[in-house]
Order: C-alpha cells, then sequence, then structure tokens
C-alpha cells in the first residue's frame, strides 16, 4: 500500500507509462543500443553521458537531502521490456537499483509462456523522483497485466515496484513473484474458457496445469 499510495500521489508530468501493449507472440532479437540510449538525455540533462550510477551519483550531490542511498548497484531499467519490443529510449527508461531489473524479469519471464493465448495486454508506468533534475529516475513502478477479455481494472495482475529500496536478487522471491502472475493468468484462461467460450475446463486439465505449473516453476 506504502508503494501504491506513493505512485498514486505522484503528479501525471512525473510518470512515464507504455501505454497498453498486447503481449507480442515473439521475442525481440534487436541489440540494445549504449547505455538504453540514455546518452542523449543525460548529456542535455547533466552535461555528459552518464551510467545509471553515475546520473544517481550527480542527482544525490545536487540535493543530498532527496534519500538517494549511495553505494547501491543502480541501473538502467526498460519499463516494457527490451525482448516484449520496448525501445531504448528516456521515454522507456529509469535508473532503478538492481533488484527492481530482478523484479521485472520475473514477470516477464512468466508472461513468456503466455504468449500464444493472444489474450493479455500490459501497460508498465513509472513514478519518478522528480520534473527536473530526477525526472530519469524511477521512485515505484507500476507494472499492470490485463486480459483482452476484461474491462475490469480490479481484476488485472497489478504489482509495485520499489526503484530506491528493492530487495536484492534471491531465487525465493523471483520465483515466488513469477509464480503469481503465473496463476493468476491460468485463472483467467480458465475464466474465458468458460465464460467467453462456454468451455468448461475439467477437473483432470486443470491438475495438469496446476502440476506443470509445480515442475517447471
Amino acid at each position: 500500500m506504502t508503494l501504491k499510495n506513493a505512485f498514486d500521489h505522484t503528479p501525471i508530468a512525473q510518470r512515464l507509462t507504455t501505454g497498453v501493449v498486447l503481449l507480442p507472440q515473439t521475442r525481440s532479437t534487436a541489440r540494445r543500443t549504449a547505455r538504453q540510449g540514455m546518452d542523449g538525455a543525460m548529456t542535455t540533462l547533466t552535461g555528459a553521458p552518464r551510467s545509471a550510477r553515475e546520473y544517481t551519483d550527480w542527482c544525490r550531490g545536487r540535493h543530498p537531502h532527496v534519500g538517494l542511498r549511495p553505494n547501491l548497484q543502480w541501473e538502467w531499467c526498460h519499463l516494457l521490456a527490451h525482448s516484449l519490443g520496448g525501445q531504448d529510449s528516456p521515454q522507456n527508461v529509469v535508473a532503478a537499483v538492481r533488484g527492481n531489473n530482478s523484479e521485472q524479469l520475473a514477470i516477464e519471464t512468466a508472461l513468456q509462456m503466455y504468449r500464444n493465448e493472444n489474450m493479455f495486454r500490459m501497460q508498465i508506468s513509472a513514478a519518478c523522483m522528480g520534473a527536473n533534475d530526477g525526472r530519469h529516475i524511477g521512485n515505484v513502478i507500476e507494472y499492470r497485466v490485463s486480459c483482452i477479455y476484461s474491462n475490469n481494472p480490479t481484476q488485472d495482475f497489478v504489482q509495485y515496484l520499489d526503484c530506491l529500496n528493492a530487495p536484492n536478487p534471491s531465487e525465493i522471491h523471483y520465483y515466488d513473484l513469477l509464480e503469481s502472475v503465473a496463476l493468476w493468468a491460468n485463472r483467467k484462461l480458465v475464466q474465458v474458457s468458460e465464460q467467453i467460450f462456454g468451455n468448461p475446463v475439467r477437473s483432470w486439465e486443470a491438475d495438469e496445469v496446476q502440476q506443470y505449473i509445480e515442475m517447471h516453476i
């Protein structure tokens, strides 16, 4: 709730969003550009190309009380993953601690299993630290996945990610998050099969899906 409140109370001018994007059926093979395309934005803002760590050091030097902790592993973090067609650009990239990238990877890895269903769409938004010097530093990312057959946002999968204090990557945390996405998506598949196409899922089919999850996650 703390992360949700922080996101909700961030002015629109301090947010970035991908808009609603359908989960692509193929994985992008395009190469990333140097520093995820942030050199131009960094040069304009800070006077020189900078890595995510160098940028947060620069911002902390100008605003020592803003709450950016030193000695962390800062990385450029795509909102929409490069593998899902996300661009290397200031409109799709923010600085965040390393654990944030790992949390997003867990969500993206789970979604890879549902590419061929043609049922899911995503909207990833970042509330940034400020409209000026901190406009390329993420504070909270809202990762929202929805079903194309549902217009009820209360049924979406929503995860808030802490760009400044994400936990260090750990196998347990990674797979817990991955499993939560997969379980949500499987429930949606069952609902659509039963309610939209009138094709009830039989108990043995549900058991097979659960066994697949337990074996592969």
